[in-house]
Formats: C-alpha cells, structure tokens, sequence
C-alpha cells in the first residue's frame, strides 16, 4: 500500500463518522442557518424601509485594514470565546439569534448614513466568512443540547434504576436508554471539534479575504450583494438539505405527523 493510498483511507476513516453525524442533523443545522441568515437579511431590509440615509448620522467608517495575523487571533479568541459559552447554555441558540439581530442593527446604524448599498455590502462581506462563523457557532450549541441531553438521561437512568430495586413492577429501557446517551456522547465529539474547525477556518478568511478583497467588491453595489446573499441561502439549502439528506428528513417527518394526526383523529 502507498502512502497516498494509506493517506487517503486514513482521510476516509476520519471523514466517515463527521458525515453520518452531520447527516444526522442535517435538516435541523439547515432550518437553523436559514433562520439566522434570514434574520440578518429581513431585519436589514426592514430597517433600510423604514428610514432614509439622511435620517442616520453618519458614523467614519472602521479602519478594516489592520494587521492580518493579529485579526485572526483577536478573531479566534473571541469567536471561540462566544462559541463556548453557547455550547454551555442550554439557551444558546436563542442568543445566537438575538446576536443575528444585534448585529444587523449595528451595520444598520453605522453604514445606512452612506446608503443602502453600504448596508448590504457589508452584511453580504461578513456573510462570506460568517457563513463558516455561525455553522460552526451552532453545531458548538447543538452539541451542548445534546451534553446536556446525556447528563439529564444519565441521571434520570440512575434514579430510575435505584427506585426499582424499591418497586420491581418499574419497568426501564435500560439499553435504549443507554444507547442514546452512548450516540449523543459521540455525537456532540464530532460537533464540537467541527465547529472548532469552521471558526478556525473562518478566522483567517476574514482577516486575509473577506476585508481586503470582498468588502471593496461589494461596498456601494446593492445588486451584487443581494445576488450573493441570494446565492448563499441556495447553498445552505443544497448542502443541508440535498446533499446531506436533510429533505429526505423532511419528508419522513411529515409523514409521521400525518400518520399522528390520523390516529388521533380516529
């Protein structure tokens, strides 16, 4: 065997597991990213209707063009920082919305003063790394849940067992349960390195692409900025929802809830 050959199997066996357990929540990671995306996009298009440029004191615009090196590392402490604290709050993605309405508010008031294409430029530049930024910010939240999930069955699985040994009529799954917490225990494994690894990416793309490159690009052209972020609501779709599966989760889904409300209907 080669060592490209060896590589590669080796590169399959690691990939392997990353996928199937992307698969896995591949129609919730999508349903997610399209919410928080569309957050950013409709509270934009709301502030931009509801006032003028001349309205907005105009703020100078931030110097975008410091030390590359040093952004990313201001980049990843900060970005990791706020990833771990959602993936210890069990009511992190309610913050990662609410930080998607922050934010827009922010590029709002700072750049509407010079006119919408300012606005959507910006957001459409910080979407371009933003969109690594905030799936991995989620899979990190999605991966607490699940942590917390496994700790709340584990503890509801030992009081369980103790109170049978008083009321042996108690009847406990206790391999299905176990079982769950075995796959969510490797489940939130892979999530959390995953999302690790997209901040990390997504660093140096900000520092090195997104300021220097794709702000100057999009600043001032309203219409390429609206065709990009269109473009990015397709891809978040395609991937989670064709190639990863999740509309075949959707379509399972309502399936089962049409067979629900039949039976409770009978």
């Amino acid at each position: 065997m080669t060592f490209r050959s060896s590589l590669k199997q080796y590169a399959q066996t690691l990939t392997k597991p990353v996928k199937r357990t992307l698969k896995r929540y591949s129609l919730v990671m999508g349903l997610l990213l399209i919410i928080f995306l569309g957050i950013k996009v409709v509270n934009t298009a709301r502030l931009c209707l509801a006032n003028q440029p001349s309205d907005i004191q105009e703020v100078p615009p931030e110097n975008m063009y410091t030390d590359a090196w040093k952004q990313t590392i201001g980049y990843w402490k900060r970005n990791l920082d706020v990833g771990g604290s959602y993936f210890l709050n069990p009511l992190g993605l309610s913050h990662i919305f609410l930080s998607a309405y922050d934010q827009t508010n922010s590029n709002f008031f700072d750049h509407y003063a010079r006119g919408a294409g300012e606005v959507w430029g910006y957001l459409a530049t910080i979407s371009v790394h933003g969109a690594l930024e905030s799936t991995g910010a989620l899979l990190m939240t999605i991966a607490g849940l699940l942590f917390w999930i496994s700790i709340i069955l584990a503890i509801w699985l030992a009081l369980m067992t103790i109170t049978k040994k008083v009321v042996s009529r108690i009847s406990i799954p206790v391999k299905k349960i176990s079982l769950h917490i075995i796959q969510f225990s490797k489940d939130f494994i892979v999530l959390i390195l995953v999302g690790i690894a997209l901040i990390i990416v997504a660093g140096p793309i900000e520092a090195y692409i997104s300021w220097p490159h794709i702000l100057p690009a999009f600043t001032g052209h309203l219409w390429a900025s609206l065709v990009y972020l269109a473009f990015l609501f397709l891809l978040i779709a395609w991937i989670f929802f064709i190639q990863l599966g999740g509309y075949g989760q959707m379509k399972r889904a309502g399936k089962s809830a049409k067979l629900l409300i039949k039976r409770l209907r009978n």
